[in-house]
């Protein structure tokens, strides 16, 4: 099958079936930033060490 047939039968763009046929295996979801809580950055702390507490 052609990737413009492939496109046309999934109902997503040739680019889309071009990035897919270049892995042999999904690669997976990849964050380009790391993740901002800033609600909760004044209690990661604590959060953390009700976590590491909780273990024991």
């Amino acid at each position: 099958m052609s990737a413009r047939a492939a496109a046309q039968h999934f109902n997503i763009s040739r680019g889309t079936v071009e990035k897919m046929l270049a892995f042999s295996e999904p690669p997976g979801y990849r964050r380009s930033a790391p993740i901002k809580r800033p609600k909760l950055d004044g209690f990661t702390d604590i959060i953390d060490s009700w976590l590491d507490a909780d273990k024991t």
